[in-house]
């Protein structure tokens, strides 16, 4: 399924076990590249630097179609978004506090400038996440950028099945 330009609503649940401390209020934003304007044209090299863990949507904006792929330092690449010289790239991802690297790939031809753009998820649940019922159907509206979070009680070792559905369903993280 491919985002569109029209706001396409995309589902995304993020079931989550939070093992930290709770979140303390931080300044500034929670993601940032070292620059947000590439050449369309050539490959390009951006540093994202991401001071807050979360799901983020990374997307590139150009009049001709650049690819996006981000380079972890752990795992490596990442799969590529977009097609170069035909369709602008989006990455919906969950990233950890670290610095990461975004590839961005134009067409040779490609003439004027790409606009990178990194935007956070909306939890819509708050914080703290509710715990999600047992043998209860939870039903809830998603839409572009938001996700909700829950969590799981478990008392003793055993097998769990969660299963989701929707139109739009594009994640679901355990």
């Amino acid at each position: 399924m491919t985002p569109t330009r029209t706001g396409l609503a995309l589902c995304a649940a993020l079931f989550s076990v939070l093992l930290s401390a709770p979140a303390v209020a931080q300044e500034g934003p929670p993601a940032v590249f070292d620059r947000t304007e590439v050449p369309a044209a050539v490959t390009s090299r951006v540093v994202l630097d991401v001071s807050r863990f979360g799901r983020y949507a990374i997307t590139a904006s150009s009049d001709q179609g650049v690819s996006l792929e981000l380079v972890d330092r752990m795992a490596g690449p990442g799969e590529a978004a977009g097609v170069a010289g035909e369709r602008d790239g989006r990455l919906d991802l969950i990233l950890d506090r670290s610095q990461y690297l975004l590839v961005a790939r134009g067409h040779e031809r490609a003439t004027g400038t790409a606009r990178l753009e990194v935007r956070p998820f909306e939890e819509l649940h708050g914080d703290p996440a509710p715990e999600l019922p047992e043998l209860k159907l939870v039903s809830a509206p998603l839409g572009d950028l938001e996700q909700r979070s829950y969590w799981l009680k478990v008392g003793r070792p055993r097998w769990m099945t969660i299963e989701a559905a929707g139109r739009h369903l594009r994640d679901l993280r355990q």
